[in-house]
């Protein structure tokens, strides 16, 4: 069974970070990632939040963005709205096949 929140080291080797790269984007883009503060002050992110981290490391090291850019023009928000409507078309086209 999958845990409903992951530490910062669970995160960063499911998104292919080094953890101290987890804390900064943390920081960073904190209106987007919600976490909660456990015992001896550590973060715990919601399991949603993959999405999210993986989204960032994909604008910056797959697409060359810069975080001010990502910040600055709602690129990350663009993005996962983009993800999430492809992945919808995708569902509704794999509906349709087995319809068929």
């Amino acid at each position: 069974m999958d845990k409903e929140y992951l530490s910062v080291g669970e995160i960063s080797k499911e998104v292919g970070v080094e953890t101290h790269t987890i804390r900064f984007w943390t920081s960073m883009f904190e209106k987007d990632i919600v976490f909660i503060v456990g015992k001896g002050g550590r973060r715990y992110f919601h399991r949603s939040c993959i999405t999210t981290f993986k989204a960032v490391n994909t604008l910056i090291h797959h697409h060359g963005y810069k975080i001010k850019h990502i910040i600055e023009n709602n690129t990350l928000q663009k993005y996962l709205s983009n993800e999430l409507e492809t992945k919808s078309e995708d569902v509704s086209k794999e509906i349709l096949l087995q319809i068929h």
